[in-house]
């Protein structure tokens, strides 16, 4: 047997409408700093295409005592890394050391890898290294460098004082300034953007709720109508369509317009209930509702 004691103890109290707004506004906070993000993240990829496009082609950019790996199409008449027949104009200091053939991933073709070493008592200045590959005359009518040594076998080593000043001289705006990779920004920004927005879209749904506890509901849709709709009642005016979120809505009921600031725009009644949305029309005459806006059961005051 339930008393009433018990029956209101397992009532659950009205959701506060500061506490709701409260929710809202912090939704509104993540979902505006996500977007901030994704901007960061779209500014990173156009400074990541920019760099590739201005690179200089085959060009290395090293600093003295660094070493790094080096990589290219093997020759036409070489069969593995061993037959390289390298040139090297710049220090005599600078090693070059083939050191594997393998398979190319994209192309299928066969690819060497050799490491540059360049050592700490290097001077700053370029270097040149020409792997040996001299185009088919036969090819004439497929490149304009028949007859001559293959220009993607040619690499330029830029040879700079230190790190300062080979990201003063870097093409990327974000590696220039931050030391960090554009595309490697780009893809961190998303992740912590679409955790943003993630964040904003729970927090909104509680809001949300809470708010529709309280006779507040947010504006899905805006229409203007101003010809006669099906049914025996003509509707002229702005239509905007809410989620009633299980209410229970009554045609004709009176409803009035907020905007994103709270303030009263104007009001209006219901015209039409389905099973998710309801949808209110307020006079053609007055304020027309905006995306975001609030739909407000009667006269409704703050908490």
């Amino acid at each position: 047997m339930i008393t009433a004691g018990s029956a209101e103890l397992s009532e659950k109290p009205l959701p506060s409408l500061k506490k709701a707004r409260g929710l809202l506004s912090f939704s509104r906070v993540f979902g505006g700093i996500s977007a901030l993000i994704f901007c960061a993240a779209v500014f990173a990829v156009f400074d990541g295409l920019q760099t590739l496009m201005r690179h200089e082609f085959n060009s290395i950019a090293v600093i003295p005592g660094e070493q790094t790996l080096v990589s290219g199409m093997l020759p036409g008449d070489a069969k593995s890394h061993e037959e390289l027949v390298i040139h090297m104009d710049g220090d005599p200091g600078i090693r070059f050391t083939p050191l594997e053939t393998y398979k190319g991933f994209w192309m299928g073709g066969h690819m060497w890898r050799s490491r540059l070493d360049v050592p700490a008592d290097v001077a700053p200045g370029r270097a040149v290294i020409t792997i040996e590959d001299i185009l088919p005359e036969k090819d004439k009518d497929k490149t304009v460098f028949a007859g001559q040594q293959n220009p993607a076998l040619v690499f330029a080593v830029n040879i700079f004082v230190d790190e300062d000043e080979r990201r003063a001289a870097d093409n990327s705006l974000l590696r220039r300034y931050t030391g960090f990779p554009a595309f490697g920004v780009a893809g961190v920004a998303v992740l912590l953007a679409l955790g943003m927005g993630f964040a904003s879209w729970r927090i909104f749904g509680r809001a949300e709720k809470a708010l529709a506890e309280n006779g507040v509901f947010f504006i899905h849709g805006i229409k203007q109508v101003e010809n006669d709709g099906p049914g025996p009642v003509s509707e002229v005016g702005y239509r905007a369509a809410f989620a009633h979120t299980g209410k229970k809505f009554y045609r004709n009921e009176p409803v009035v317009l907020y905007d994103g600031k709270w303030q009263e725009r104007g009001k209006g009644c219901l015209v039409e209930v389905t099973r998710i949305k309801a949808f209110a029309l307020f006079p053609l005459d007055g304020v027309r509702p905006e995306y975001g806006w609030l739909v407000v059961r009667g006269a409704s005051e703050e908490e």
